[in-house]
């Protein structure tokens, strides 16, 4: 583990994810969580999680981000110690106004609807997040200057990134269900340098 992302979602965690995987960091964010270590979030976020139990988790990923993430930076960092922490931050009305958006895009995707209501995992990473808003003097977006030092702390060779920049027409549109190959599709279209559109990215 080199890079440990402790911000909020919603504070620029995906153009940092984007950073981070052009320059090359296998990086795990919401859906490789809940996508390759649920069994291990769900252990942790019922009975709690060890030093040895974060080392396994993340033995070969370069970077982590977004939730559940920031609930657990400083226990990953105990595991990691090497590893830069990024802090990222946006002015908090500004940031709960996103997130609530956010959350009532969520709560009309019926597809999400249902990951959270009958998956375990997704139920007690909804409860986390609910009390995140709702205890908002305790729990409140980390500091660091801007998006693009964020980018710059990690590497001088970090491109500035804008979506509003990209030009490129689809290329590829991937039609298998999950559980056909689609995780590993994904991480070879972006060997190759694609900007894919996952689960995460398109909702």
């Amino acid at each position: 583990m080199k890079v440990i992302v402790a911000g909020f979602s919603k504070t620029g965690t995906k153009s940092l994810h984007i950073a981070l995987r052009q320059l090359g960091y296998e990086v795990y964010d919401f859906v490789e969580n809940f996508w390759y270590l649920e069994k291990d979030w769900n252990k942790i976020l019922t009975e709690g999680g060890s030093v040895d139990d974060f080392k396994r988790m993340y033995k070969d990923v370069d970077a982590t981000i977004d939730t559940p993430v920031y609930f657990f930076w400083k226990e990953i960092h105990e595991a990691f110690p090497d590893a830069k922490i990024v802090f990222t931050t946006r002015d908090e009305d500004s940031w709960f106004l996103s997130y609530r958006k956010q959350i009532e895009a969520m709560e009309k995707n019926t597809i999400l609807r249902l990951t959270f209501v009958y998956s375990p995992l997704g139920r007690k990473l909804s409860a986390l997040i609910g009390k995140m808003i709702m205890d908002s003097e305790k729990q409140k977006p980390h500091v660091t200057e801007n998006r693009k030092k964020n980018c710059e702390n990690l590497s001088q060779k970090c491109s500035t990134i804008s979506r509003n920049n990209r030009t490129a027409d689809m290329k590829v549109i991937v039609s298998g269900f999950p559980k056909n190959g689609t995780k590993s599709m994904t991480v070879a279209l972006r060997e190759l340098g694609y900007e894919v559109y996952d689960f995460v990215e398109n909702f």
